[in-house]
């Protein structure tokens, strides 16, 4: 050791939080390590380490006295040792703090905030509407069903098709499989569905039967959502308890927009180059609180369109910040009752500020009603056929195709209660063994078979009574599971031909021989299967075939198989409408495109039309 010896220190702190069954422990470990320097010209240094530890106890009380001993005598504190164990005691401080206050949380973390419970926004008054023979019918030689693809708002290709097809209200009937309305001008949309609020009843008769698809649902849900919303009164913080400090100036939405624009610009001029979050601070604080729903969406309207104008315009980061800056303000209580995007298979549900709340802000209260009564399936018995935006299983992934309880692995039972059900007072089916004849009866007993069978396919396969299936659903993956994505999986409509390919009849009748099969051959399987492209199945299914038309699926095309027909040709996209129009058999213009429909004694003729849609630009 050498007599000029002067000494710094590196202080290192470890200090945690352990949350035990009683109480958090705080404890900390303390290294100091000494340094003493020769201050000759030999230069030596030599680290002396000096450590304490403690658990909940004061460090030893003199630190100094113990550096002292190892120099061999005491020296003032040098500032940097001063200001050392000034940071140490800092950090103790602070850390034993939170070792108390961790009490009241759970593993270190805070409580969120309940989510607020929304009431049900789905608005679903019909699921499937069982369309009867009185109620669609090609029983006159003038009669057609037109069944069209996704319109998405295409106002002008929507009445090119109708000019194209010479569409006759008083004996054409009108399908629409869905997405009728979002993601082409808001104008056009709403034309849209003005055109099939006005006319889908001709003399007091339904004629249109659109069914819902999944944008239309968006719509639907914002549509309830702000209908609720609207009607909601909250008290006024108590700086602005009084009415009075909400001038009727503020009620009206041009004043609002006029004075939010002109508070704002003594914030900031229009050309600066400001964040956000500047801007959206100078209008909250340009708006007095309001007490009702309607109010507070009329100040969220306005500052959105300023936001168009002065900044970038969009409406997700908008909605976040927006979100984010209300929390210890009024606007926090009004924020809460706004839903937030969802994640997984709803990332497409309340993206405020989008097509879907708009519409659903400016279309009229007729409108919305007959927007809230489209179904989400409409089932034709008597065709066999259903019609639904995105689609229909055959089975339960999650089964054996031939299990028990899948619908067709098992023949319907018929019992009284179940014919007066389907068939009500009708006479075309009901059995009377004293003016039919027994193949008559065969054949009604066959036909209500089907019936039931058709009706135990969307009652007893859940995905098909999931609303997010029918309106999303695009593929099934391996696992069961229905996915929306169109590259993964199998598409569902590969499904449902491969198995109405195996349905060999009920087994009772001439009626129900493999031969009856609209696509003959062996078993009834369609010519995929008696060509030898697949391998022949085996096992047999217990049922009829039937028929889905659908949409959704633009970037497949145009999708016709034998029993499924998707329609979405992408006009959207400035591809095509297209169409798929039914005849009474022998009635059809060879030189169209004809495709396969149906039962083959069902005396139905098909055939495809379409026309070209313009590419839209939204700006």
């Amino acid at each position: 050791m050498t007599d000029g010896m002067s000494f710094f220190w590196t202080p290192v702190l470890e200090a945690r939080s352990q949350a035990t069954s009683s109480r958090p422990t705080a404890y900390g470990r303390l290294f100091i390590i000494a340094h003493h320097h020769a201050l000759t010209s030999t230069n030596t240094q030599e680290p002396i380490h000096i450590n304490f530890n403690f658990d909940n106890q004061q460090p030893p009380a003199s630190i100094w006295a113990a550096m002292a001993r190892t120099s061999g005598r005491t020296r003032r504190p040098t500032l940097w040792s001063v200001a050392s164990w000034v940071s140490i005691s800092a950090f103790l401080t602070v850390f034993l703090f939170l070792g108390l206050i961790n009490q009241s949380t759970y593993g270190g973390l805070k409580k969120k905030k309940p989510q607020y419970d929304f009431p049900d926004f789905n608005r679903i008054e019909t699921f499937t509407r069982v369309l009867s023979e009185n109620d669609v019918n090609l029983n006159g030689p003038d009669n057609r069903m037109m069944f069209i693809g996704d319109v998405h708002g295409m106002n002008e290709s929507l009445h090119d098709m109708l000019a194209h097809l010479k569409y006759n209200p008083t004996v054409d009937t009108l399908f629409f499989a869905g997405d009728l309305l979002a993601k082409s001008t808001h104008s056009s949309s709403l034309s849209v569905l003005h055109f099939l609020t006005e006319n889908h009843k001709i003399n007091g008769t339904d004629r249109v039967f659109p069914v819902r698809g999944n944008h239309d649902q968006l719509v639907v849900q914002w549509r309830a959502w702000r209908e609720w919303f609207e009607g909601l009164t909250l008290p006024l913080p108590a700086s602005a308890s009084s009415r009075s400090r909400v001038p009727f100036f503020f009620r009206n939405p041009l004043n609002l927009a006029f004075q939010v624009r002109s508070n704002c610009l003594s914030w900031f001029s229009v050309n600066d180059e400001t964040s956000l979050e500047r801007r959206m601070k100078a209008r909250q604080a340009a708006t007095p609180p309001v007490s009702t729903g309607k109010e507070f969406l009329q100040i969220l309207d306005v500052e959105w369109a300023l936001e168009k104008i002065e900044g970038e315009g969009d409406p997700e980061e908008y909605a976040d910040v927006a979100r984010k800056r209300s929390e210890g303000t009024w606007r926090e209580s009004w924020w809460r009752r706004i839903p937030s995007p969802g994640k997984g298979k709803e990332d497409q549900q309340w993206r405020i500020f989008s097509d879907h709340y708009f519409l659903a802000r400016d279309m009229t209260p007729a409108q919305a009603s007959y927007l809230f009564s489209l179904p989400l399936v409409n089932h034709i018995p008597h065709m066999h056929l259903f019609v639904v935006h995105a689609g229909l299983l055959p089975s339960d992934p999650n089964l054996e195709p031939t299990d028990p309880r899948q619908p067709l692995a098992r023949v319907p039972i018929i019992t009284g209660a179940q014919e007066q059900q389907l068939f009500g007072t009708s006479d075309d089916f009901r059995l009377d063994a004293a003016h039919t004849s027994a193949s008559q009866q065969l054949y009604s007993k066959e036909e209500l078979r089907r019936r039931m069978q058709e009706t135990a396919l969307l009652r007893d396969i859940p995905q098909n009574r999931d609303s997010w299936a029918v309106l999303n659903m695009r593929g099934v993956r391996k696992k069961g599971k229905v996915t929306r994505d169109g590259d993964k999986g199998t598409p569902w409509s590969d499904i449902w031909n491969e198995q109405m390919d195996l349905c060999d009849g009920f087994g009772f009748s001439d009626f129900s021989l493999p031969s009856s099969n609209p696509e003959g051959g062996e078993r009834g399987l369609s010519s995929e299967y008696t060509s030898g492209k697949h391998k022949k199945p085996k096992y047999d299914l217990r049922c009829r075939p039937m028929t889905v038309i659908y949409g959704h699926a633009a970037s497949r095309g145009l999708d016709i198989k034998r029993w499924s027909m998707g329609l979405d040709t992408g006009c959207l996209y400035g591809r095509k409408l297209t169409a798929l129009v039914l005849t009474p058999s022998g009635d059809m213009d060879l030189s169209k495109r004809r495709v396969r429909f149906g039962d083959r004694d069902a005396g139905v003729a098909a055939k495809l039309m379409s026309v070209y849609c313009p590419v839209i630009d939204k700006e």
